[in-house]
């Protein structure tokens, strides 16, 4: 088969015989004494599909008499007759031809399948085998053609890995004229597996910094390839950012952390970074990334790993208040913020409402989440907390950063997990917390006061999730 230029060759094992009987063909033999010459009638059956070992690209078949170098031995000396060239039927299939004239005794019989229909070009398989010539008879010889390995291809040719990295190599034996010989073997090794060793059939696995050479090997014909390895030191490949608490307010300090990870995708810990508010009128960031806001907004901090240049960016919302809820235990817990009719509210099914903006935890268990609320209306925004799932104790506490100070804490402990149903919610319950409301006044003071248990939290048929 051909494509985009290049000849991609099936080959499997094909069989060159002598066919009893068989007449026709292009190939020709000698005259001589009929009583001192017998006859070889041959058969090639060429593949359509590259099922056999002779090549699909083999347009022909040249079968050469030889006469043995000496009695008993099978190396192929001179021509006894002329060769017999078989060339490839249209869409494949059985050639034949008769060999006439063959002097009596031992002979050596050769078949070479070639690419051109004259015989001629490179050898891309071959095989042999003895034969005893019997006057006046038809002599029958089967040949099986292995295909001629001529080299082999590694792709790539040249590796660059890091400690750990596992990357294949693809080797194949190729034919005379450059074509993959399916079915032929090539085995890899490494002359230093202690820098990067072989893992079964392909894979070459990085064990230490250094160089080493692997060697694609065809054991028969000892023709190899050579792919070099050189194993570095794993570089920097992205800095990621977080931040705790997820929001804040003004003058409420927040901490930035930086995490730099490999071109494995690994964690680095330990690596030292220089930080930076992307814009110095949003706040003021020290050394190990405490980061102070000035003014509203979500400033971008910038964490600049220093052995390799490499940034990340963190960002934090920052609001006229917030509601930050922490726990420490294995529980899962969830934060509510309620609008002013207690009807529609944030919480992790529904984090964006007019108030504010809920940032919930990324997983379930110890974390924080919080509510970055805004001085949009005047109101009583009740707070809860639900006990959502897990086993045991969840203990929590609520806090109201306000922009202004006058920040307020409350501890809640709840006992039995719910699944986040239970509305209405009045007063506290094993499943539910009120820690307060948040109460904005029309001159726009924000504080924090007792929860009204009179208000019926979400009633029935209320909640949008």
């Amino acid at each position: 088969m051909r494509g985009r230029g290049w000849l991609i060759v099936l080959c499997a094992a094909a069989v060159v015989a002598p066919m009893a009987g068989c007449g026709g063909g292009n190939g020709g033999g000698g005259g001589g004494n009929p009583g001192g010459s017998g006859t070889i009638s041959i058969g090639v059956v060429f593949p359509a599909d590259g099922a056999t070992a002779i090549p699909a690209n083999a347009e022909s078949v040249r079968v050469q008499v030889l006469a043995p170098t000496g009695p008993g031995d099978t190396s192929p000396g001179a021509p006894l007759v002329p060769d017999a060239i078989l060339n490839k039927p249209p869409g494949g299939g059985l050639a034949q031809s008769k060999i006439r004239g063959v002097p009596v005794g031992w002979v050596v019989v050769k078949a070479i399948a070639h690419p051109q229909r004259d015989g001629l070009g490179p050898a891309l398989a071959d095989a042999q085998a003895s034969a005893q010539i019997i006057a006046d008879r038809t002599t029958t010889v089967t040949l099986t053609l292995v295909a001629i390995v001529a080299g082999v291809s590694a792709d790539p040719d040249h590796l660059v890995m890091l400690v750990g990295e596992r990357q294949p190599i693809v080797a194949h034996a190729l034919d005379a004229v450059g074509a993959v010989i399916i079915g032929a073997t090539v085995d890899l090794s490494s002359d230093d597996p202690s820098v990067a060793e072989v893992e079964g059939t392909s894979m070459v696995h990085a064990q230490a910094l250094g160089s080493t050479i692997i060697r694609a090997r065809h054991a028969a014909s000892g023709k190899e390839a050579l792919v070099t390895v050189d194993v570095v030191e794993a570089r920097i490949a992205r800095v990621e950012v977080s931040v705790t608490p997820p929001a804040t307010t003004i003058d409420h300090a927040v901490q930035f952390t930086a995490l730099a990870y490999d071109d494995l995708g690994q964690p680095r810990p330990g690596r030292k970074f220089d930080w930076r508010v992307l814009k110095a009128a949003d706040g003021t960031i020290s050394g190990s990334g405490r980061f102070t806001p000035r003014r509203t907004g979500v400033p971008k901090v910038v964490a600049t790993e220093r052995s390799s240049g490499v940034e990340g960016v963190g960002l934090v919302p920052v609001t006229d208040w917030v509601v930050l809820l922490q726990w420490a235990s294995g529980a899962d817990a969830d934060l509510h913020v309620f609008d002013s009719t207690q009807t529609t509210h944030a919480y992790f099914g529904q984090t964006t409402v007019p108030l504010g903006t809920l940032v919930p935890d990324a997983i379930a268990g110890p974390g924080i989440e919080a509510f970055a609320g805004n001085k949009s209306a005047a109101g009583r925004y009740p707070v809860a907390v639900n006990y959502f799932r897990g086993q045991g104790t969840l203990a929590a506490d609520v806090t109201l950063l306000v922009a202004e100070g006058g920040d307020t804490t409350v501890p809640v402990t709840l006992t039995e997990a719910n699944g986040d149903d239970g509305y209405p919610v009045t007063a506290p319950t094993a499943s539910w917390a009120r820690p307060f409301d948040v109460v904005i006044s029309t001159t726009g003071q924000i504080t924090a006061e007792t929860a009204n248990p009179s208000i019926a939290l979400g009633p029935p048929g209320s909640r949008v999730k």
